[in-house]
């Protein structure tokens, strides 16, 4: 499951830098890309302390609200200041 999850986590990472070097994206992607992080934040949350637990949260509360009202500056700047840590954090809780 660990190989399985790491192929996710580098997944991720370069999709999401392929949408930031693109300046364009559909909204239901970047919801796709929410949904796929929250799963993996569950079956992460074991191995995480408290602290990056709740900055993790409140990184994926403000995307969620960015999606809803189509903000699309600040999506883009979540995906490539936010997510992209927290997703690199969880590559090396992996390893």
């Amino acid at each position: 499951m660990e190989n399985n999850l790491m192929e996710q986590l580098d997944l991720l990472v370069n999709l999401i830098q392929t949408i930031i070097s693109k300046q364009h994206f559909e909204i239901s992607l970047v919801n796709k890309i929410l949904k796929i992080c929250l799963g993996i934040y569950m079956d992460m949350s074991s191995k995480m302390e408290s602290q990056e637990l709740t900055k993790d949260i409140e990184v994926f509360t403000e995307l969620s609200k960015a999606i809803e009202n189509e903000d699309y500056i600040l999506i883009e700047d979540l995906l490539e200041y936010e997510l992209l840590d927290i997703i690199k954090q969880w590559q090396v809780c992996m390893k």
